[in-house]
């Protein structure tokens, strides 16, 4: 799993559960994209806000 890797290597802190956060990843992306698929009238584009959500996530998660 890439973040327990993360945690061996101390690039992603040790109290971050692996198995929540990328239920939490996975769950916030599938949110975006089906909001995205399901509107009519697209504010954003999926790449902005996918790298959005990443930088969200890795910025709480990361060591540094």
């Amino acid at each position: 799993d890439i973040i327990e890797e993360g945690q061996k290597n101390n690039q992603i802190k040790k109290q971050v559960n692996p198995n929540l956060a990328s239920r939490a990843i996975f769950g916030a992306l599938d949110e975006l994209l089906l909001g995205w698929l399901l509107t009519e009238n697209k504010v954003f584009t999926l790449d902005k806000a996918a790298e959005q959500i990443f930088n969200l996530f890795c910025d709480g998660m990361s060591c540094n």
